[in-house]
């Protein structure tokens, strides 16, 4: 995961210590969440941050742009960073569950 300003979405590590999820962050005003949402088909969990800046600032524009995207996305609370990594490890969680169900069946 990058660091932003403004927003953020959160990556997951693989296996290999690669990360399996994409991850970002910029001076996007929460937009980058949508655009990455947009372009992959790996779930994304925007993540807005209370350092904004001008109008809408503490997080406030960045959240009202991610909840107003048309890509699907996940978008959890200001500096909530703790609550989506908690979703991001359920999605996870789930993902490893369903793969072991498939290996499980095919034996």
């Amino acid at each position: 995961m990058w660091g932003g300003r403004n927003s953020s979405a959160l990556s997951l590590p693989g296996e290999d210590g690669g990360s399996r999820r994409p991850g970002g962050g910029g001076r996007t005003g929460g937009t980058l969440p949508a655009v990455v949402a947009g372009l992959v088909e790996a779930p994304v969990i925007g993540l807005p941050v209370s350092t904004g800046y001008g109008l809408g600032g503490r997080g406030q524009a960045a959240l009202y742009s991610m909840l107003q995207s048309c890509s699907v996305l996940t978008v959890v609370n200001i500096d909530a960073g703790f609550v989506a990594g908690a979703y991001a490890a359920k999605i996870a969680r789930q993902k490893t569950d369903y793969a072991d169900r498939k290996i499980e069946e095919k034996r």
